[in-house]
């Protein structure tokens, strides 16, 4: 089991790529581009309310525009409450661990956290730190790899040309 699968097998963070294997990932880029139809044909009226009632905190650490934007009108899309952590104003500049500001944040009943951090391997520490208490969360890891580099990860790990167009 790595940190992404909960004990049954199923996904429950969203880190890499590496070592879903191929039919999960073909899932999974079969369902974002069977919501990306769907909004092409009817708009975000057109989209189910996957995430109804839950709220998605954006943590970037970091400056970002098109990567953190696209994760917040995604998430509205699905009909979430989305949270955009302000870093600067927030407890960690006064030396609050990125844990410590996680398990608060999960104390709000914040329900899955998107997060974008310039030292590899802190989403998956967080989401580490998630899965050690009561009622996990859900984190997603945001990747800074250029699209073809992306798209190529995807097209190599399916044995699909399929993820090109999911990338477009």
């Amino acid at each position: 089991m790595t940190v992404q699968l909960d004990a049954a097998g199923r996904l429950r963070h969203l880190i890499s790529l590496h070592g879903l294997g191929a039919a999960r990932i073909t899932a999974l880029l079969d369902r974002a581009a069977d919501l990306r139809d769907a909004q092409r044909r009817g708009g975000a009226a057109a989209l189910p309310p996957l995430l109804a009632g839950r709220t998605v905190t954006n943590l970037f650490f970091e400056p970002s525009t098109r990567t953190r934007t696209s994760f917040e009108l995604a998430a509205r899309r699905l009909g979430a409450l989305v949270v955009n952590f302000d870093i600067a104003a927030s407890s960690t500049s006064k030396g609050e661990t990125l844990e410590d500001t996680l398990a608060t944040l999960e104390a709000m009943d914040c329900d899955a956290f998107v997060v974008r951090h310039k030292e590899n391997g802190t989403p998956e520490r967080l989401a580490r730190h998630a899965r050690a208490r009561p009622s996990s969360t859900p984190v997603t890891a945001t990747m800074r790899i250029r699209r073809r580099d992306c798209s190529t990860r995807c097209r190599s790990a399916t044995g699909s040309a399929r993820s090109k167009d999911a990338a477009s």
